[in-house]
């Protein structure tokens, strides 16, 4: 819910999701139907679960975009990817 609490506070409206599952539950295609993150959502995220996190904002003809592949561990989360967090603008 942190994720819509900033949109919230910001006036910011998303309907589509933010998230959904990988790994071993993903078959047999992209809708596998396990794990799905909307607003409002309650699923608990246990120890071992993978998702794929899509903040994509739309604004007319232009957007940004930030994903992240994320394992869900005892403590907190592990990022699949160790790239370096830059901001990358094109014109």
């Amino acid at each position: 819910q942190a994720f819509w609490k900033i949109l919230d506070k910001y006036g910011i409206e998303k309907k589509s999701r933010t998230g959904y599952s990988i790994g071993i539950g993903y078959p047999p295609d992209w809708g596998e139907h396990t794990l799905n993150i909307y607003k409002g959502d309650m699923t608990l995220l246990e120890p071992n679960i993978c998702f794929h996190m899509i903040a994509v904002m739309q604004f007319g003809d232009w957007g940004v975009e930030a994903s992240e592949a994320i394992r869900v561990t005892d403590t907190g989360a592990e990022l699949f990817c160790n790239f370096p967090k830059e901001l990358h603008v094109k014109s």
